[in-house]
């Protein structure tokens, strides 16, 4: 996609808000997909090795650094407008000391560690405990291990998510199912 890194933000805004949602949608989704690129700040720690099948012991893993841009989408998306994720004065009085990340936000990425398992994976379920706040501004890395084959072609996969610090934020387990890639 062509753009123009002379417009002002102002203008940017009025010219999205022309699009045509029914019609300009491709254009639009890239549009968003290109700007939250810039601030995602994805980092894929570890690849599966090509031709991997589905196993116990197989894990996924990667980081993801949570900015502001994060949490407001995640709001807009949930509908979750706490002042806790988003008004720093008053997330500043609570025991947390500023503003959180959404913990739903936090292991939503659990999502993308499933992803990463070879095959087309469907997320069955999902059990999840918050240990500590995640910060914005924070980094949290995520761990994914198959430690269970349960049927054929599902598996019990453990989940845990850590700060910087290596203070584990989140810990929890998905049902996964896998199924064969199937081709174009």
């Amino acid at each position: 996609m062509k753009h123009d890194n002379s417009l002002n933000p102002s203008e940017f805004i009025e010219m999205i808000s022309q699009l045509d949602p029914r019609k300009d949608e491709k254009l639009i989704l890239e549009i968003i997909g290109e700007l939250y690129s810039k601030l995602g700040d994805f980092k894929v720690a570890e690849k599966i090795k090509e031709g991997s099948k589905p196993e116990v012991g197989l894990k996924t893993t990667f980081e993801k650094r949570f900015t502001y841009a994060d949490v407001f989408l995640f709001s807009l998306l949930s509908g979750d407008w706490n002042v806790i994720h988003h008004n720093e004065e008053l997330a500043g009085k609570t025991k947390f000391g500023g503003r959180v990340v959404h913990g739903l936000l936090t292991t939503s990425l659990a999502s993308a560690l499933m992803e990463m398992f070879p095959g087309i994976v469907v997320l069955l379920g999902v059990d999840f405990q918050y240990t500590k706040p995640v910060y914005i501004g924070d980094t949290v890395r995520g761990e994914a291990v198959i430690t269970e084959m349960l049927s054929k072609n599902r598996f019990k996969v453990a989940v845990n998510f850590t700060n910087a610090k290596n203070e584990v934020v989140a810990k929890g387990s998905c049902m996964i199912l896998v199924w064969e890639p199937v081709t174009p």
